[in-house]
């Protein structure tokens, strides 16, 4: 892969990555409108009391703070890849957060099941891209080491 297409990959990847902070933002600002609706639309009034709603709401505002933080934490990420900083160890401290956040993810993915069923297929997408961020930062420390003890012996 040329590096002209190398470059254009890491600005696409970090335009989607500032989309989805965007989005973000704004799911933090209508999240209880949306939740609301959603329910109404389902015709569960009866199983959501006011304390269910804001159960819902503030199991959900909890799991945009792992969201917010693995999408900096990607941002910064992409912004060392575009720099061609890649195995360094903030490169593998990243890597580690952002699939730290993703198991935090799972855990309140669980608990919002009580409420919403589908949320356990989102645990288990979380699951599966926190184990597979393990293994990609394992990796890139290996990488990162080796890289270090050549440029220290030359």
């Amino acid at each position: 892969m040329n590096i002209k297409r190398k470059n254009i990959s890491v600005i696409i990847s970090f335009a989607i990555a500032l989309i989805v902070l965007a989005a973000l933002i704004v799911f933090a600002a209508i999240l209880p409108r949306l939740v609301s609706s959603y329910i109404d639309l389902r015709e569960r009034n009866d199983y959501f009391t006011e304390l269910g709603r804001l159960q819902v709401n503030i199991i959900l505002y909890v799991i945009l703070i792992p969201a917010f933080i693995a999408d900096i934490s990607l941002l910064i990420l992409l912004n060392l890849v575009g720099k061609k900083k890649i195995f360094t160890a903030l490169s593998v401290n990243l890597l580690r957060l952002i699939s730290l956040c993703c198991f935090a993810e799972v855990i309140l993915f669980l608990i919002l099941s009580k409420f919403f069923l589908l949320s356990l297929v989102v645990a288990f997408a979380a699951l599966f891209l926190g184990i597979v961020l393990r293994v990609v930062k394992n990796v890139i420390e290996e990488a990162a080491a080796i890289k270090a003890e050549n440029d220290f012996t030359v």
